[in-house]
């Protein structure tokens, strides 16, 4: 198998009207080669298209120089991940529950601020199911934080603020989680941005 200037593998031979183009996506490297005859193009009948994949060598020095280094692999992916991860989990382990037996919690929810049992448990289950499922999806998604932000914070700090740092770890990191969504946005993966670019 013949190696081109870069060192990767050129499966077949060389064709006078072979071209080669180098590409390189995201750590990513890979081959293009687009065969034409005169009478037609790469799409036409007397033209092809293949693609050859660098030596596996070469993948296994770009996942280390990637795990090494702190660029950014995927954004979005980034931010898709943490949507759904922090969004769901509230979802499932706090804002459905409470939806599910309201009527059992409302004379007898926390009321840090002194709203009352059942509006203070109206505010955290709109907060815990309507606003997770809108920052899962991307929707409105800076704008759904902030009650989320809002309710952790009154969590960790004013209903558990006297007791250990255990006691409020959870609604510190969920309130974490948040916060780096508001600031970094929903992402391309989302409806916030439906045409995807």
């Amino acid at each position: 198998m013949d190696t081109d200037e870069h060192g990767y593998g050129i499966h077949g031979s060389a064709r006078p009207h072979a071209s080669w183009a180098f590409i390189r996506v995201h750590h990513c490297s890979f081959l293009v080669q687009e065969n034409s005859s005169t009478e037609g193009g790469p799409n036409d009948e007397g033209g092809s298209a293949a693609v050859t994949f660098a030596r596996p060598s070469h993948y296994f020095t770009l996942a280390k120089e990637m795990i090494a280094n702190s660029e950014p692999v995927s954004l979005d992916f980034g931010l898709l991940a943490l949507r759904v991860t922090a969004g769901g989990t509230v979802l499932w382990q706090h804002g459905w529950p409470k939806l599910a037996h309201f009527t059992d919690k409302m004379d007898h929810f926390g009321d840090p601020l002194g709203l009352g049992p059942t509006f203070s448990l109206g505010l955290i289950v709109f907060a815990e199911t309507v606003c997770a499922v809108l920052v899962m999806l991307g929707l409105w998604t800076r704008l759904s934080t902030v009650p989320l932000i809002i309710g952790m914070g009154v969590a960790a700090f004013v209903a558990n603020g006297a007791q250990p740092f255990a006691d409020k770890e959870l609604a510190v990191c969920y309130m974490a989680a948040f916060t780096a969504i508001f600031f970094a946005g929903s992402g391309r993966f989302s409806l916030d941005r439906l045409s995807f670019k």
